[in-house]
């Protein structure tokens, strides 16, 4: 049966619409795609100094079910010289070390088959430092190792480092034994696959079933194991000796044989009976330091384990059992102190007279005297800083930029307090009494920096300042602080602590007691809510001892005056030890995120150690150490060349805060932890200054400005810093300082595939000992894209829909169109049943106009649709009146979401400008045309949709006239175009109330989702993928609201299509039915619909693209 053009018509547009749908989910699948990701498993074989075996580093990756349909790029970034073996099984790089003229060379093993080796050009960043300011070895090298994740889904990579001075020393040879045994060197054996299996080698003889086995040979009784570390595994022999065997698969196991009296180790599983060969009668057996029941026969010690453990199995009474687990330890649940406990007690500025922050007029003399005594440290120090104190004398303030004045203010302030010199006083009071001609400062830490400092000279000088000075400088200083009040406006990072401590300090100085209250709350909710619980930095080490520094002041003078006392809070503490404890040789942290070697580090741990000094001596003693190796790095010639490596200089700060009378005696740790559960790190670490050091990151949090670094590493050895991430100031162009890319980190690419999220699954199993450490990270879905359907479903589910939606449209024409035959006979009846007459005492409920004016026309199509189109299709009334009822209705529907557009505009753009009162000077160009983008939103937004209200229209009225005339036609029957026109009109009309509900809907969810969006875009942006991320919640929160839409809109929808199918009933004289045609303009609703729907996913998926293909990169230049 041949189609009609109709029906041609409507399924070719079916179709288009189809097309785009598939095309879009194609897309949406491809722009966010799931490559998985890898767990990466790191043993640290330490070394061992009575047998003369140096430490050394197996890596094995394990590549999640997605990402082994790729191949892998496996990352090492040094800032060595690179030398690639001919057979592709290792490389190696060649550092020199920074303690002595030793070489120093990392040589990285690859134990599977490698397809290709490239090597790319990198960058070493240590500091953000410009072009022209920089290091000899800014410019490093990095290789890319491919190979097959298909052929090999784990990927062991040994990390040997060797100093080559020493010529006892040698790179082991490695050897693969058949079925998958590894030989390293001498007395070592690996063994891995990523299922648990049942395996047997013949030399050493070996049975084992589990995944994987790193044993150690005793050195001389081959026949005996030093230690042994296995996974998933239930049974092990070694040398016809049953090592090991268990009721249940543990997940690991540690055992060794510390010496001929004890066996000791640590076990991560659960409810098992575990078996342990012991070659001599047990005394005493310990689970977790406890004794237990000693059970013992056939040279097998039995343990009853039903949770992690470690465990002593010795033949006296003495033992040592130094194996842990730090992932089993409980994280830390800090609550911050409420406000009874910080609030200000105003009552403690009675009597008080100025100076009282760093010090009181009771105090100055001893601090001359101390500053004066040349055997002391601040005698140096200040000769230093201030000894170019006349050139400061000579300079207007007008000649610094408005923040750089502070430098100048703290020289001055400082000479005065010693030496009570006219000139330099007056000087001083120039620049605070100018403090009015700064006005505006182009970022909040620029006015905290300079409030800070104009605070503490006001305190300083207080008492030789006219009493109309004072009050001047008192209420400059209040107007330059009360912005910093408003918190809210800053990002929720380190800014706001700077912010805080400048606000607090000014607070003290003013004894305003909103201003310290402000400033207190802030630095504590930073760390109570911001950091991890262990003390970790959701930022960075160099960021965080930024914000320290610029609140010592405030939380000095805090306790000075008898308030709230920082340092005696447990996580401020715990802040601090995190600092000192994780830090590398030389004092230097891993460049991990926006990290840097920053000096800041070791000065904020000396400031704190003289506030510690008295409550917590031991503590204060370990600050003072690490501050010390920072210093004595002045000691070695390469920091001639390498000038990151030196100590801070002298500066004000340390003068008056390391407020103790005699140096603090320096002790260093004992030992150091290494693995931070909550902060989701691991300092793996061997020796201190010439040793073995590998920070490792696998971070299950928000983090400020990440770097997409996950289970990525770094090396120091030998007093070399050897394998580095290039971290801040980041990755790509030389000397940019927000790059982010994993190509950037010793880390894996997938697919070619950066990391796609910030947040790792963290740390998942642990063990730690002074020989041997195994930490192991779960990353496995940092390469699936956020966006993608396990991640974010509601796109792909809108996307599905409307095929469904398109698919009922298409049933539904099917429907209308299907033949029906009807004879004249059956006509005449129908005649005969509905007169004219009849048909008007039917549908006429109330009287109504028989000529109402166009102001009661409009008033009727909302008050009696349905006896309106009794007066509308009178001939002459509809000639003259129609055109003006369409334009009307159209005009009010228009106007209708206009009016909601422009209320949301006025809403989201209010909060733009509260947020755009601060901003870097980089965005003035952005801030000088936002009044101009705002305009153009609110005329190019309206006139959007206006046309989107136009172009619904003509889909519902266009649908319905295919269809009308589709039927008309099988009947021969003529129904007026422009009534029909008319009709779908007044009966789209009634779409009206669901532009109401969708308008309030959108103002209550969507808007206040964007405004809270662009709140944190403004105070709590860590990175572009938050932007992304932000962006993307409220974009599904819009899907969302389609379906609270479409409910709501059903009956309105059925009323709209039941007036239609009347006036259609009415203008064919009952030839066509009403049950028949009140599908049609369901059919256009829908449409509108899929149409919306469409639109909404083009927005989608270009937002997504614009950030797949703008890198960080491209946004900040």
């Amino acid at each position: 049966m041949k189609k009609s053009k109709r029906s041609i018509i409507f399924f070719a547009l079916i179709s288009i619409l189809l097309g785009f749908n598939i095309f879009f989910t194609v897309v949406a699948f491809q722009l966010f795609p799931t490559y998985g990701g890898y767990s990466r498993q790191i043993l640290f074989i330490k070394p061992n100094e009575d047998t003369g075996q140096a430490g050394y580093f197996i890596m094995v990756d394990e590549l999640s079910p997605q990402a082994r349909n790729y191949d892998i790029d496996w990352l090492l970034h040094s800032r060595g010289d690179l030398k690639v073996a001919d057979d592709r099984k290792s490389v190696s790089f060649k550092v020199q070390s920074y303690v002595s003229n030793d070489n120093i060379t990392l040589n990285a093993t690859f134990l599977e088959p490698i397809d290709a080796i490239s090597s790319e050009e990198g960058i070493f960043c240590p500091k953000n430092y410009d072009e022209g300011n920089n290091y000899p070895d800014i410019d490093t090298t990095y290789i890319k190792a491919r190979y097959s994740g298909a052929n090999h889904p784990l990927m062991s990579t040994i990390l040997y480092p060797k100093n080559d001075s020493n010529t006892a020393q040698q790179i082991p040879e490695i050897t693969s034994l058949p079925d998958g045994l590894k030989k390293i060197g001498d007395n070592d054996f690996l063994y891995y696959r990523d299922e648990r299996a049942s395996v047997q080698f013949s030399s050493p003889n070996i049975e084992f079933d589990g995944e994987l086995f790193f044993i150690r040979r005793n050195n001389t009784n081959t026949s005996k194991i030093e230690y042994c570390f296995l996974q998933e595994a239930k049974y092990l022999k070694f040398e016809n000796n049953i090592s090991f065997q268990s009721s249940e698969p543990l997940t690991n196991i540690l055992i060794t044989y510390f010496n001929s009296s004890q066996i000791s180790g640590y076990i991560n599983g659960q409810n098992s009976q575990v078996q342990i060969f012991c070659p001599f009668i047990p005394e005493m057996i310990k689970i977790n330091g406890d004794n237990t029941t000693i059970s013992y026969a056939n040279n097998l010690t039995t343990l009853s384990i039903s949770d992690s453990c470690s465990f002593v199995i010795s033949n006296s009474d003495k033992y040592y059992n130094p194996e842990k687990n730090q992932l089993t330890e409980p994280i830390p649940t800090p609550s911050m102190p409420t406000k009874d406990k910080w609030g200000i007690n105003m009552n403690l500025f009675a009597g008080l007279t100025h100076p009282y922050i760093l010090y009181n007029n009771s105090e100055l003399e001893d601090l001359r005297n101390k500053i004066a005594d040349s055997n002391k440290p601040w005698n140096n120090w200040t000769d230093t800083y201030i000894g170019d104190i006349d050139i400061e004398l000579a300079r207007d303030p007008e000649f610094y930029e408005d923040d750089q004045r502070r430098h100048a203010v703290y020289k001055l302030a400082l000479d005065f307090t010693l030496n009570n010199n006219a000139s330099v006083l007056n000087k001083l009071k120039e620049y605070l009494l100018d403090m009015g001609s700064i006005t505006h400062y182009s970022a909040d830490l620029r006015r905290a920096k300079s409030v800070e400092a104009y605070a503490i000279a006001f305190d300083m000088i207080y008492q030789n300042l006219t009493s109309n000075e004072r009050s001047t400088i008192y209420n400059l200083l209040y107007e330059h602080a009360e912005p910093l009040k408003r918190m809210d406006l800053y990002h929720r990072n380190n800014h706001r602590v700077v912010d805080a401590g400048a606000l607090g300090l000014a607070g003290l100085v003013l004894q305003d007691e909103e201003m310290i209250n402000i400033a207190t709350e802030t630095c504590l909710d930073y760390f109570y809510n911001q950091n991890p619980a262990d003390g970790g930095s959701f930022e960075g080490y160099s960021y965080m001892a930024f914000a320290f520094f610029h609140m010592s002041q405030f939380t000095t003078g805090l306790k000075r005056l008898g308030a709230f006392n920082f340092y005696e809070d447990d996580q401020i503490l715990a802040s601090y030890d995190y600092m000192a404890e994780t830090l590398g040789p030389l004092g230097m942290p891993g460049s991990f995120e926006d990290c840097t070697f920053d000096r800041d580090i070791q000065e904020v741990l000396l400031f704190a150690a003289a506030q510690v000094n008295n409550t917590s001596p031991k503590r204060a003693a370990r600050y003072q150490y690490i501050w010390e190796e920072r210093q004595n790095n002045s000691q070695y010639i390469s920091t001639n060349d390498y000038g990151y490596l030196l100590g801070a200089n002298p500066s004000f700060h340390r003068i008056l805060l390391y407020n103790v009378n005699e140096t603090i005696q320096s002790e260093p740790f004992e030992s150091r932890k290494e693995v931070w559960k909550a902060s989701s790190m691991a300092y793996l670490r061997s020796g201190d200054t010439d040793g073995l050091f590998m920070p490792f990151s696998c971070k299950n949090y928000d983090q400020n400005h990440p770097h997409q670094d996950e289970n990525s590493f770094e090396l120091w050895a030998y007093g070399a810093y050897i394998a580095n991430n290039p971290g801040y100031p980041g990755w790509g162009e030389k000397f940019h300082t927000w790059s982010q890319s994993t190509e950037g980190a010793n880390a894996l690419l997938i697919g070619g595939s950066d990391q796609l999220q910030v947040e790792a699954n963290g740390l998942s199993t642990s063990i730690s000992a002074p020989y041997f450490s195994i930490v192991r990270g779960d990353g496995t879905e940092l390469y699936n894209d956020l966006g993608s359907f396990a991640y974010s479903p509601e796109p792909f589910i809108l996307l599905f829909a409307n095929m469904t939606i398109l698919a009922l449209c298409g049933v539904l024409y099917v429907l209308i169109s299907r033949d029906i035959s009807i004879t004249s006979e059956s006509i005449e009846k129908i005649k005969q049943k509905f007169k004219p007459s009849n048909f008007k005492d039917e549908v006429s409920s109330s009287q109504i106009p028989q000529q109402p004016s166009r102001k009661e026309l409009v008033k009727l199509s909302y008050t009696h649709p349905f006896q309106v189109q009794e007066v509308l299709f009178e001939e002459r009334y509809f000639e003259k009146n129609w055109k003006f009822l369409n334009r009307t209705i159209h005009l009010f529907l228009g106007g209708l979401l206009i009016s909601f557009f422009l209320i949301s505009c006025v809403d989201v753009t209010n909060t733009i400008i509260y947020h755009s009162q601060y901003h870097e000077d980089k965005y003035n160009l952005v801030f000088d045309i936002l009044p101009y983008v705002i305009m153009g939103i609110y005329i190019i937004g309206s006139l959007l949709m206006g046309l989107l209200i136009y172009g619904f229209s003509k889909i519902y009225g266009r649908t319905n006239r295919l269809t009308v005339n589709k039927i008309a036609k099988t009947q021969s029957i003529s129904i007026d175009n422009e009534k029909l026109s008319s009709l779908s009109t007044l009966s789209f009309l009634w779409i009206f109330p669901i532009i109401i509900f969708t308008g309030v809907l959108m103002l209550f969810t969507t808007v206040q989702d964007l405004k809270v969006a662009i709140h944190g875009l403004w105070t709590e942006l860590n990175s572009i993928n938050d932007v992304y991320d932000i962006m993307v919640s409220v974009l599904i929160g819009v899907i969302y609201n389609f379906g609270w839409i479409m409910l709501f809109g059903i009956p309105f929808i059925f009323l709209a299509s039941w007036i239609f199918a009347r006036g259609i009933k009415q203008l064919s004289e009952r030839k066509i039915s009403s049950k028949r045609i009140w599908k049609s303009p369901l059919i256009g609703y829908l449409l509108m619909f899929v149409v919306l729907f469409l639109l909404y996913m083009m927005l989608y998926i270009a937002f997504k693209s614009v950030f797949s293909l703008i890198s960080i990169e491209a946004i900040v230049n």
